[in-house]
């Protein structure tokens, strides 16, 4: 009710969150977007791909790459 959105609409936020953020700190040279996916629930990273690119406006491997620059 506090958010707006129902219970399993929020983990999944919660959790695209959390991918981000080790996205963000993670070593593109040693870890791929799927192991990170996998890691926080995602077993299709196909559509958390899609999921990631409509909550943040990039895909998660540009967020990885991004760690390179």
């Amino acid at each position: 009710e506090v958010f707006g959105v129902g219970p399993n609409r929020y983990l999944h936020v919660r959790r695209l969150h959390l991918v981000r953020a080790a996205l963000s700190i993670a070593n593109p040279t040693t870890q791929t977007v799927s192991q990170i996916a996998l890691r926080f629930g995602f077993s299709d990273s196909g559509r958390m791909a899609a999921d990631y690119h409509q909550l943040f406006g990039e895909y998660p491997s540009k967020t990885l790459l991004r760690t390179l620059l």
